[in-house]
């Protein structure tokens, strides 16, 4: 885990802790998390 991942981690938990973090708004980026199997039909990638 590299510098920034691991401060933007803590960051994230110290917030957490607080309880300033509204989770209900949160979004996930889905190039950045990989598919643990896929689907059955794949999406062609046109980059």
């Amino acid at each position: 885990m590299g510098l920034w991942t691991r401060i933007h981690q803590a960051v994230l938990d110290e917030l957490g802790r607080r309880a300033l973090l509204d989770w209900s708004r949160a979004t996930f980026d889905s190039q950045s998390i990989r598919a643990k199997r896929g689907g059955e039909h794949g999406a062609k990638s046109y980059r």
